[in-house]
């Protein structure tokens, strides 16, 4: 029952946030409904937060079998969700304390992984930081459509000489201000994504005007941190992006950009994206690397700025940044670009810059595509409910504002 009260919470909340106040089931439907009216924002964190109190209540703090609900998956989502209603205009007064008191609670229980590049190996998955993940592996009955993340923020660099197909891309790229944000001295860098691509296959192309042959192991293609000179880029043998054509169309491929490593699953073959992925690592869901940026943020709705930045000093030193956190340096934006540093890739960044307030700002200020369309308002802060439910119900689901 503990169980299952964690993932309806789990559910629902994806729910609230993504379409607002939707129809709360919470009783078994025996027959055949269509009159389904959506309940509030407000009713439905109320039944998230009725259902995760008893989950922590029910599951167990360690369970004998990994991969089972903890309590401190539990005390994970539960501070997630504190610290989101915090913002809201039914907040309670204690949420943000709420949200830092658990989310203590996980951190004292899951020790950072000493470096980042050793909490993403594909050899310590199942490590201290932990705290929830879902178990794909090699039974491919079990495993069904297997973890896609290693197909994630890749373009077909295959395309290019020297370089095997190994692995489809999947969705969009990440955008160059997000790129920009590593500090030189950040080992999260180069833990998450790749600026140089090295051959794996030899080939003989022409670059520069000059037939080039590639062996296995050479530099097939570079994506310096600065942009290089003309002159720099036609005194290699390999292809060069500057970080101001990661959108330009060089006549292979209509982007290209510093490919993600983060999520790598080598020993699995490729697939095209409507095939089954067949990835086997462990995806992870929850680790205590989000649950100090919660207490964090946490702290600074308290205006704690202080105890917020030892969060984040602490868990920038993880990652070679060993300057202090300054507490007058300490807002949204600062927690928001340390979040993009951290958890790319692990959780849902539109779900943290609409609970921020920052979605519209910061997708206009950073998002060439959003900026150039003006692409965005506030209607998009909820998804459009999918007309196939309205249809279902009769009409009595409503569609929000701004679909009609």
């Amino acid at each position: 029952m503990g169980d299952a009260k964690f993932f309806r919470a789990m559910s629902y909340f994806n729910l609230v946030v993504n379409y607002g106040g939707v129809p709360l089931v919470v009783n078994q439907v025996t027959t055949a409904q269509k009159n389904y009216v959506r309940a509030t924002e407000e009713q439905v964190y109320s039944q998230i937060i009725s259902d995760l109190t008893d989950a922590l209540s029910a599951v167990p703090e360690d369970p004998a079998q990994y991969g089972r609900v903890s309590k401190d998956a539990v005390r994970h989502l539960l501070s997630k969700v504190y610290l989101t209603r915090a913002y809201k205009s039914y907040a309670a007064s204690d949420d943000f304390s709420n949200a830092a008191k658990l989310a203590k609670i996980v951190i004292a229980n899951h020790p950072l992984v000493p470096s980042f590049s050793s909490l993403v190996s594909i050899n310590n998955q199942r490590n201290s930081e932990v705290v929830f993940a879902y178990l794909f592996g090699t039974n491919s009955v079990s495993r069904g459509w297997g973890n896609s993340k290693h197909m994630m923020y890749k373009f077909r660099f295959y395309d290019y000489p020297g370089l095997s197909r190994t692995v489809q891309g999947l969705g969009p790229m990440p955008t160059p201000f997000y790129y920009s944000l590593f500090d030189d001295a950040d080992q999260r860098a180069e833990a998450t994504f790749s600026r140089v691509l090295y051959a794996t296959k030899e080939a003989t192309t022409t670059l520069n005007g000059e037939t080039v042959n590639i062996q296995v192991g050479d530099t097939a293609m570079y994506f310096p941190k600065v942009a290089w000179t003309d002159a720099q880029r036609a005194a290699v043998p390999y292809k060069v992006i500057n970080p101001d054509e990661y959108f330009t169309s060089d006549g292979i491929t209509n982007v290209h950009y510093p490919i993600f490593r983060k999520f790598d699953d080598p020993d699995v073959a490729f697939t095209q994206p409507d095939q089954p992925s067949n990835g086997e690592r462990d995806m992870v869901v929850m680790r205590s690397g989000e649950a100090y940026l919660i207490a964090a943020e946490a702290y600074l709705g308290m205006n704690d700025k202080a105890t917020a930045a030892g969060y984040l000093t602490t868990l920038r030193a993880r990652a070679g940044l060993t300057t202090p956190v300054s507490p007058d340096d300490v807002n949204l934006d600062f927690i928001l670009d340390e979040r993009a540093r951290e958890l790319t890739g692990e959780v849902n960044r539109w779900m943290d810059l609409k609970r921020t307030g920052k979605l519209i700002e910061r997708a206009l200020a950073h998002n060439p595509h959003v900026a150039f369309n003006h692409a965005i308002d506030e209607h998009d802060l909820l998804r459009p409910i999918p007309q196939t439910e309205i249809d279902n119900s009769g009409g009595s689901i409503t569609q929000n504002p701004g679909y009609e």
